[in-house]
């Protein structure tokens, strides 16, 4: 029973089949994995490092608000384009209908909507734009921003290296979960033409 369970389990939420039908680990499995050792070590530090179990809970919401922007970040980058080239229609198959017969309707006219696909992609380039052209500034401004937030624990309570680390870390993960989320699943939710 106990087995059958773990099995149950081990398949629904670790385990995937690959292209050849052969047992994988899901690639979300390791973003959770890697995201909940974050969490443990956040918390082994609040309890051994500054001994104060308020620092736990402030650094939990720094990682987290990391997460999500590295989500969104990861999603703008992950959204696929839509290919806006005319593919030929198959030729018909069958013979022709005969004349005074019913007609087989047009194809569509219509498109999807990509209104998100072009500002995911205005947006993209904008980031890496702008991001490449504050490149220089970027040490100085992620040193402002762990300082500003290291003062939510208490003056002097943690080293702003800390807070840096929280916000490169969980904001990588975010990005790849982001990231290939979109590129995984929302491939396979967006119709194909």
């Amino acid at each position: 029973m106990a087995d059958g369970l773990f099995h149950r389990f081990a398949w629904a939420v670790i385990l995937e089949k690959d292209a050849k039908g052969n047992p994988q680990i899901r690639w979300d499995f390791y973003q959770a994995l890697a995201l909940i050792l974050g969490v443990v070590f956040l918390s082994l530090y609040a309890w051994k490092g500054t001994g104060e179990w308020r620092t736990f809970p402030i650094s939990l919401m720094i990682a987290a608000a990391s997460v999500a922007a590295g989500l969104f970040l990861g999603f703008l980058f992950g959204i696929p384009k839509i290919n806006d080239k005319q593919v030929n229609p198959p030729p018909p198959t069958g013979n022709p209908p005969p004349p005074g017969g019913p007609v087989p309707d047009p194809p569509a006219r219509l498109k999807p909507n990509s209104n998100l696909v072009e500002i995911s992609d205005w947006l993209t380039k904008m980031i890496v734009g702008v991001g490449l052209f504050q490149l220089s500034k970027l040490p100085g401004n992620l040193r402002l921003l762990a300082e500003y937030m290291a003062d939510a624990f208490g003056k002097n309570a943690v080293p702003s290296a800390l807070v840096i680390t929280i916000l490169c870390y969980f904001s990588i993960f975010g990005f790849l979960l982001g990231y290939l989320w979109a590129r995984i699943y929302l491939m396979k939710e967006l119709p194909i033409d």
